[in-house]
């Protein structure tokens, strides 16, 4: 108990800049609603950063501002239908089907402008070794575990991962945990680079039990990635372009994978979330802020998934109501609403257990 207490003192800053990290990620996806909104002259009347007891609360114009007890996630309130006191044509069903799409995809928006700037900004700087931002061709082991698979066949730190059994496991490093999940305890043939040399190996690979599964494992504790040198400002807004796409591209397929296998495994949930960000601001401003884009991209990436209580769902029910040239029917838009609810927060009940485990 006193370790943890002097755990929390120590690190109370990186706390305090995690959550704030966490906030201000999910406060620019709601602004990108928010002034979509007055640019399209729709009521906006509350906007809140968490959920949960309100710690602050403000109004200013016509809208309250609060920041609640639970800093995951955040809502803009839209007028919808019409509400008493407010003036004919501020809700958002009298506007056009751009001006609906416009609202809606502008937290998406705007969470790919937040990771863009942060990587122009970073690019311009200096990019640190780290996991998420992966070029071509550009991670080696760093660290074995002892005994493992790999050690026992002659593989050393500093080699670089070419092939497996054939399939290119270079240019991502998901693509090698892909090819090892269905190799336990099999023969796998590993090609590598070593000091500009090819090199071939052929390791009987160990295994990892999870939830009754077992997955091949080469033994690798550590990789080790290159760090990307600053470039000027107009080679950075070309190469944020890049790593932004990249990132969306490697988001939405991990998503995919999780959604066709039907296995929660590769999620977080918010105490993991809120940890791993907290780790990363005690190493420095640099991977805290890769570590925030990273969030807003899996944010905005998220939100176009087409479930009512996110943004994916608003431009799907604005989409089919533009087709049928009508609104749908307001129990079935609200009994979706509330059955979605009830999974989600079932899911991040799940995901909060499945945290605490991993934590501690």
């Amino acid at each position: 108990m006193l370790a943890q207490g002097t755990w929390f003192i120590q690190n109370f800053p990186y706390i305090l800049a995690g959550i704030a990290g966490v906030g201000a990620v999910i406060a620019f996806h709601e602004l990108g609603h928010f002034l979509f909104c007055k640019l399209f002259n729709v009521h906006a009347p509350s906007f809140s950063i968490g959920f949960g007891p309100q710690l602050l609360k403000k109004k200013i114009g016509e809208t309250t501002f609060s920041l609640s007890l639970i800093p995951i996630g955040g809502y803009v309130e839209i007028e919808m239908g019409q509400t008493e006191g407010i003036e004919k044509g501020r809700s958002i069903d009298d506007k056009t089907y751009f001006q609906k799409m416009c609202i809606a995809w502008g937290g998406i928006i705007f969470n790919l402008i937040f990771a863009y700037t942060c990587l122009v900004g970073l690019s311009m700087s200096g990019i640190p070794s780290n996991p998420f931002l992966i070029q071509k061709g550009s991670y080696s082991i760093k660290k074995l575990v002892s005994e493992s698979p790999a050690q026992k066949a002659g593989i050393i730190p500093g080699d670089k991962l070419l092939t497996l059994n054939g399939i290119a496991v270079s240019e991502h490093i998901s693509t090698l945990f892909q090819a090892l999940e269905p190799l336990a305890n099999k023969e796998a043939i590993v090609t590598l680079e070593r000091n500009g040399e090819i090199k071939t190996f052929a390791i009987t690979l160990g295994s990892r039990k999870i939830k009754d599964k077992e997955y091949g494992v080469l033994g690798i504790e550590e990789f080790s990635f290159p760090s990307l040198k600053p470039v000027s400002f107009f080679k950075a807004i070309h190469q944020a372009f890049t790593l932004t796409k990249e990132l969306i591209t490697s988001t939405a397929l991990s998503l995919g994978n999780a959604f066709k296998k039907r296995s929660a495994e590769g999620f977080s949930g918010p105490l993991m979330m809120i940890s791993l960000t907290i780790a990363s601001a005690g190493q420095g401003i640099k991977l805290f802020l890769i570590f925030l884009t990273v969030i807003s991209v899996t944010l905005g990436v998220l939100n176009v998934i087409p479930l009512p209580i996110l943004d994916g769902g608003r431009i799907l029910t604005f989409t089919i109501e533009a087709i049928i040239r009508r609104p749908l029917p307001e129990k079935i838009v609200i009994a979706t609403h509330y059955a979605t609810w009830i999974l989600m927060i079932i899911f991040f009940i799940y995901l909060t257990i499945k945290d605490i485990k991993d934590l501690f």
